[in-house]
């Protein structure tokens, strides 16, 4: 397993998703429920190859430009190659 600590996946794959997409999901009900209460996880489970790591990648991008202003938030992520 190798855990990635610099940026560059995360822009990787952000450069390679569709502008739009995942909103879907950030607008979801239960990812908005999952947005507004503290300590709470959002399980995405899926087969590989199904989109999950693009999803995650949008879903950091939209908490890091939801949050950019907020200097007492801090938005944490690794990417998991295996």
């Amino acid at each position: 397993m190798c855990f990635s600590v610099l940026p560059f996946e995360q822009l990787d794959f952000m450069s390679a998703s569709t502008k739009g997409s995942g909103q879907w999901l950030t607008k979801s009900t239960e990812f908005q429920t999952w947005l507004g209460q503290r300590h709470q996880t959002l399980f995405c489970p899926g087969i590989p190859g199904a989109g999950k790591t693009m999803l995650t990648a949008n879903v950091i991008d939209f908490l890091q430009t939801k949050f950019s202003n907020q200097d007492d938030v801090r938005i944490a992520f690794l990417y998991c190659n295996y």
